[in-house]
């Protein structure tokens, strides 16, 4: 399973799907580039409580519930 992180673009996510299509790699999940959290992280402030809207974040919390859900199923 891949997760493509720090995605920009339709035309990066587009690049990441076709290569892990090559080697047989499902891609799970696409957390989008956020520059908040990126800046956020590379100063050392990031506080996840006080992020609303982030696109990753909710793309993470996606990919979170869908991993819990699949170990609760196994």
């Amino acid at each position: 399973m891949a997760v493509a992180n720090k995605v920009k673009s339709d035309e990066d996510e587009n690049a990441i799907r076709e290569f892990c299509s090559h080697i047989d790699l499902p891609v799970e999940a696409v957390i989008p580039y956020d520059p908040v959290l990126f800046f956020a992280d590379q100063k050392g402030t990031l506080k996840l409580e006080e992020v609303t809207n982030s696109p990753a974040l909710k793309a993470i919390e996606e990919l979170a519930n869908q991993l819990t859900a699949s170990a609760k199923v196994e």
